[in-house]
């Protein structure tokens, strides 16, 4: 035999032996560096197709009136006094993630984004602005955003409320006991999928509609 040839394949064997090793263990290695990047550069998880199982409570956080109306005109069509402290006592310290309509309606109200919690809107709006706020394309987006977590809670709107729904676990709701004309509907919940855990009694006082502070919880 040629004595390059032998050379060759001496070379090569130690390769040979090696081969089945590589085959069994690259997979791994590879998902192993994928993982590291995916950990040190969160917003790399959609450039490498990774999904993301997410382990945080996802709440909702709304008031409906008794016909189901939750907005009018990308406005509350009503004025209920311990409403807003009880949403700010809730979500605080808390992501909040909303939809576009649903910021535009807060930041006309309050200024910009809301104080004390990391405010991130939905919009398939590539050009979409949102001062003092990050914007998300998606709902699961806007989940990869929050990041490692205690909770997020939804604001809405009604789609992105209806988007939400089949991941919630938990849903507080201010319940009113009145009919308003709307434009953005959210149906009562299933009482087959959710129970309700806690009621308060809202005061009445002022001129202010019946109303109550529930929660409700997934049942399972």
């Amino acid at each position: 035999m040629d004595a390059n040839c032998t050379w060759i394949q001496e070379a090569v064997y130690p390769i040979r032996q090696m081969l089945p090793f590589f085959i069994v263990f690259l997979p791994f290695i590879i998902l192993y560096y994928i993982a590291k990047i995916a950990l040190f550069f969160p917003h790399a998880r959609c450039l490498l197709f990774i999904s993301k199982t997410f382990q945080f409570p996802i709440n909702l956080i709304l008031a409906r009136a008794r016909n189901g109306t939750i907005g009018r005109g990308n406005e509350i069509p009503w004025q209920i006094a311990g409403e807003l402290a009880y949403f700010k006592r809730t979500t605080m310290g808390h992501p909040v993630i909303m939809g576009r309509k649903t910021w535009e309606s807060i930041a006309a109200r309050t200024g910009g984004a809301l104080p004390g919690r990391r405010n991130i809107v939905v919009s398939r709006n590539a050009n979409q602005v949102a001062p003092g706020a990050e914007v998300a394309a998606s709902l699961d987006a806007a989940f990869n955003l929050a990041g490692e977590v205690s909770e997020v809670f939804v604001l809405g709107g009604a789609e992105v409320f209806a988007l939400a729904l089949p991941r919630a676990t938990r849903a507080f709701v201010t319940e009113i006991d009145r009919d308003y004309d709307g434009d953005a509907v959210m149906p009562a919940l299933d009482s087959a999928q959710w129970h309700e855990t806690q009621r308060r009694a809202g005061a009445t006082d002022r001129g202010q509609p019946p109303h109550a502070f529930v929660i409700y919880e997934r049942r399972g």
